[in-house]
């Protein structure tokens, strides 16, 4: 699972010895990546998407069924993140980002049809693909600062419009920002990206 792999990978950059706590905190980082999968599956059932559908039964295929079973997702969704990260001091910023990430989506559906549809899909996956496993493995390594998060979203946003990793890499605005952002590897990134091969 991508989070759990741009965790460990921010783990060994950071050099932090195995512990016995580190199984468990490898637990959580996998209770956040299904945690992420289903919020975008519920989207994914409610907007009707091709990939949302096509794993439901045909009684899921009326409208009022969408609706109500795409909010018991959700909901569920925030029930989970509440038992498991509600005595952890990022709760609030890991909520947070998975409002963010619901908001992103129902925006980028909002918006107009045709010829902006192509950016519309970029957009959602340079976000839901690309930063927010990378967002999550920040939360839950204590990285506080906005400005780091913010130069981690631009970065995902370049590399999505990358024709590769190397093309990202080599790039002087990536390096300049990297240099600046040094709290989060390179090799995150890496992971991220051959997720996102893998799924086109």
């Amino acid at each position: 699972m991508t989070v759990v792999e741009v965790y460990r990978t921010m783990l060994k950059s950071r050099r932090r010895p195995k512990t016995d706590m580190h199984f468990l905190e490898e637990a959580r980082a996998t209770v956040l990546g299904w945690s992420m999968a289903f919020l975008y599956y519920s989207h994914d059932i409610l907007a009707a998407e091709e990939g949302g559908t096509s794993f439901l039964p045909v009684s899921f295929k009326k409208d009022t069924d969408r609706m109500r079973n795409a909010v018991l997702i959700e909901s569920f969704v925030f029930t989970t993140i509440h038992k498991h990260f509600h005595d952890e001091p990022y709760y609030d910023r890991l909520v947070e980002l998975f409002l963010e990430a619901k908001e992103t989506r129902s925006l980028y559906r909002l918006k107009g049809t045709g010829e902006a549809d192509s950016e519309v899909n970029r957009q959602k996956k340079h976000f839901c693909i690309l930063y927010m496993p990378i967002a999550i493995a920040m939360i839950m390594s204590n990285i506080k600062d906005d400005e780091t998060f913010a130069a981690a979203k631009q970065m995902c946003f370049v590399l999505g419009k990358a024709q590769s990793y190397a093309e990202w890499e080599a790039d002087p605005e990536v390096k300049e920002a990297m240099a600046n952002i040094n709290v989060v590897p390179s090799d995150v990134f890496k992971v991220v990206v051959d997720e996102r091969n893998d799924i086109n």
